[in-house]
């Protein structure tokens, strides 16, 4: 077994020397001392009001996992990809993009074209025409705050939310869509389970 933890992270730097928790589960006081000082340091110590800053939750949880040496070779080739799967994935695929290309329906139990999208030959150039010009945008507000000496991240945000934000709607319908699409799939197959309990319990008794 492994563990994740980042070797910059204040409790990876106290469980060296064996002194991160102590019994009763309390949060060491050098932890939050080398927290506050971060934070400090990453807002550069101003607390003038009205100014932005991000904190970070003093909680560090661990997660164990299973080094991948250490899982048996039938297990691995149990749940996970292989090469003759990627492989099989990456044709689906193609064959997906190319239905959608041609117009043809392509969502079924074989084909599903969502996460695909942008891979038609129309959709690809749009996706790099909007990935320059959020770019672009970003570099111009950097260069301006640059120029005038002054550092504000909420202006680099919206600079890229301006050239996002049609997207993000079009993601998000999408995901709505989506979701209805679930729940009505979901609401027949209860359905139909009902209906055939109600026929097979007289059958039964």
């Amino acid at each position: 077994m492994v563990e994740t933890i980042h070797e910059d992270s204040p409790l990876a730097m106290n469980e060296k020397s064996g002194d991160s928790r102590n019994r009763k589960g309390t949060r060491n006081k050098a932890i939050d001392e080398e927290i506050i000082r971060r934070q400090r340091k990453a807002t550069g110590n101003r607390t003038t009001s009205g100014e932005k800053s991000v904190h970070w939750n003093p909680r560090i949880g661990k997660k164990r996992h299973v080094h991948r040496k250490d899982i048996k070779k039938e297990d691995r080739d149990r749940i996970w990809n292989n090469k003759s799967d990627d492989k099989l994935t990456l044709a689906t695929a193609k064959v997906t993009v190319k239905m959608m290309m041609k117009g043809q329906p392509c969502d079924d139990i074989d084909y599903c074209s969502r996460g695909l999208e942008g891979k038609t030959l129309i959709e690809s150039k749009k996706r790099l025409k909007n990935k320059r010009r959020v770019l672009n945008a970003v570099l111009m507000e950097q260069e301006l705050q640059r120029l005038e000496g002054v550092k504000k991240p909420e202006e680099l945000a919206k600079a890229s939310f301006k050239h996002t934000k049609d997207v993000s709607e079009r993601a998000y319908d999408q995901g709505t869509e989506d979701e209805r699409d679930v729940q009505e799939y979901l609401d027949d197959v209860r359905t139909h389970r009902e209906d055939f309990m109600k026929f097979i319990k007289p059958s039964a008794e």
